[in-house]
């Protein structure tokens, strides 16, 4: 079930303790992305790294599942 992209940040951060910080920053790479597409002539790379077990791999899961892509 998609969400609208404004309200991705608000849902992750009930799912993820401790990062919110991280979910505001990817959140504002992500959601321009998503509302215009096209209008990117450039890949968007985001990079993720940190200790293992810290959920990285569920949050970039969640939102994609999020946002239906």
């Amino acid at each position: 079930m998609a969400i609208l992209p404004q309200n991705l940040p608000d849902r992750l951060k009930k799912n993820f303790f401790g990062i919110d910080p991280v979910i505001d920053e990817i959140s504002d790479f992500v959601i321009p992305w998503h509302q215009m597409p096209d209008s990117y002539i450039r890949p968007i790379i985001i990079n993720l790294w940190g200790m293992t077990g810290t959920g990285k791999t569920t949050l970039v899961r969640d939102i994609s599942q999020l946002l239906d892509i």
